[in-house]
């Protein structure tokens, strides 16, 4: 989303937004990366989460 790994970046991201329809584009590819960034960062927790508590168990 913001150009890491190869990707397009927030501008490309903001350009296809505003193709789509929406007003401002790059405030909507900046909100997609964050929920992007913050959907992996509660997946790592919780699988963390998930594997020190049933660690705990056994």
């Amino acid at each position: 989303m913001f150009g890491w790994f190869g990707g397009a970046g927030r501008e490309r991201m903001a350009e296809n937004f505003e193709s789509f329809g929406y007003r401002n584009g790059r405030a909507m590819a900046t909100l997609a990366g964050v929920t992007e960034l913050t959907a992996g960062a509660g997946l790592v927790t919780g699988t963390t989460v998930w594997r020190l508590l049933r660690d705990e168990q056994k």
